[in-house]
This record gives C-alpha cells, sequence and structure tokens, in this order.
C-alpha cells in the first residue's frame, strides 16, 4: 500500500508537467492580416501556435513567408475556410528561414496561418504574406522611374507593379544599403513567376538584364531580401531597352543638328 502511494506521489509532479506543456501548446494568439502586410512577433513559450487569420480569393497565387531569431526550424501551416490543411512547411534545423511559395487557393473566404516552431524554441520573428497577382500594399512603377523604399521588418515582401508589352527587353535593377543578399522576383499577368535573381551574401546590388517579356498585361515585382534577416533601405529601377522611359536628349560639344527634309517629293 505504502509503495503504491509513493508511486502515485510522484507521478503527480510528471503530469502537472504534462497538463502545463499540453496548456501551453494550446496558447495563442489570433490576428487578422491582409496581402502586403509584414508582422513582427514573438514566440514566448514552448509550444506556441501564433495565428493568422487572412480573406483570399479562389486561384489567389499568394507566398508566406517567415523568418525567426532561432535556427531550429519554423513552421508555417495554411488553412482554408472549412480548415483543412493545404500546406505545412518547415525550415531545415540549422536554418531559420521558411516559406509556402506560390500556393494557389482552392475556394475563396478566410484562411488561416499558424505560425510555429518545430523544435519547441522560443524568440521572435518576422512574417509576411503576398499574392503574385494584384499584389496587396503594391507600388506602379513606371519604365525610366527610380523607387526609394525600404524593408524594416525580417521577411517582408515588398510588391510593385508595371504595364509592359510582348517583345519589350527590359532592366531591372535593386541597389540596398545590407550585405546580405537582395532578391528580385518577376510574375506576369497570371501570377506566375517568370524570373528570380538574388544577389550574394556579400553583395547588395542585383539586376534582371535584357529579359524579353512573352506577353502584354500587369507584371508584378517583388523585392526581398535573399536570406530574410536584412533590413534597410533600397532603390529600385526599371527600364525598356527600346523606347525608353524618361529618355533625354543629351548634346555635347561641337555636335551638328542636321535639318531632315520633310517633304520628300522635292528630294
Amino acid at each position: 500500500m505504502i509503495s503504491v502511494v509513493r508511486v502515485f506521489r510522484a507521478a503527480i509532479p510528471i503530469a502537472i508537467l504534462v497538463l502545463l506543456f499540453a496548456s501551453s501548446a494550446r496558447t495563442q494568439t489570433t490576428r487578422l492580416i491582409s496581402y502586403g502586410d509584414c508582422v513582427d512577433s514573438t514566440i514566448a513559450t514552448a509550444g506556441q501556435i501564433n495565428q493568422y487569420r487572412f480573406v483570399g480569393d479562389s486561384n489567389d497565387v499568394i507566398i508566406v513567408r517567415m523568418v525567426a531569431s532561432w535556427i531550429n526550424g519554423p513552421r508555417i501551416d495554411v488553412f482554408d475556410p472549412l480548415g483543412n490543411l493545404l500546406v505545412s512547411k518547415s525550415g531545415s534545423p540549422n536554418w531559420n528561414s521558411t516559406r509556402i511559395d506560390t500556393l494557389r487557393l482552392i475556394r475563396a473566404g478566410t484562411h488561416t496561418i499558424n505560425a510555429r516552431d518545430v523544435a519547441l524554441q522560443t524568440g521572435t520573428y518576422g512574417l509576411s504574406l503576398q499574392r503574385t497577382k494584384n499584389p496587396g500594399l503594391g507600388r506602379a512603377i513606371s519604365y525610366g522611374q527610380t523607387i526609394r523604399d525600404s524593408i524594416r521588418v525580417r521577411s517582408c515582401i515588398k510588391a510593385y507593379t508595371f504595364g509592359g508589352l510582348t517583345g519589350e527587353i527590359v532592366i531591372v535593377r535593386l541597389d540596398a544599403n545590407w550585405l546580405n543578399g537582395p532578391q528580385l522576383e518577376l510574375y506576369d499577368q497570371a501570377g506566375r513567376r517568370i524570373f528570380a535573381v538574388a544577389g550574394s551574401p556579400n553583395w547588395n546590388s542585383i539586376r534582371i538584364d535584357t529579359l524579353t517579356l512573352s506577353s502584354s498585361g500587369s507584371f508584378t515585382l517583388l523585392a526581398i531580401d535573399a536570406s530574410g534577416q536584412g533590413t534597410g533601405n533600397y532603390d529600385l529601377y526599371i527600364q525598356r531597352t527600346f523606347t525608353p522611359g524618361n529618355a533625354r536628349v543629351t548634346f555635347y560639344p561641337g555636335m551638328r543638328l542636321t535639318r531632315v527634309p520633310t517633304d520628300f517629293t522635292s528630294v
């Protein structure tokens, strides 16, 4: 009888620990977000799940990115309006970034994102949500224009849109003031990625060079940091090689102008 009591008493602390862990695993914070949002948040308790809800349309092609301060693999789960798991993605054990890439939504309605860690780690993280067609908070940019912008939150995805025509040859350049390798991604009017380029870890300038557009419509440019940890200011420039936008005529000393006849019947 005494041994049974002792075993029971010894089991009580273990049961309490199990209940506490189960309670922490259910601890959630819920927040509404929209396309284009960049969230800076914290997982303060082991097993904590931070939940985000957003409204999406069917056929939206979305990107969800999470970059953490720990390196044991952050995890993202995306659920549809009926609660069905669409995709789950974890970072590798020695990598602090994970990304759900070009996920096409099947149903319209309120979707759910769960942000957590697979190894019961705690710390801060950045989370971003964007779609590749009609991006949220997207800024219009035209040929010949330079936009100065900034990334203030880890994992943030900045979006820009421009109108292009079939056969146009475009150049896009991004110059950042951080050295962790900025990245550019280009999507067509259907939301499909057609080009991506990333800088090296010790290089802060990248360029999409002489890319020929194969269709006409509204294109989307996404500017991010390749590692997800880099933040700072950058300049984004776009141009086409034929009939460039905002082109200037330059005259140099000694240059002679010749009048071209307009009445060719008299020549």
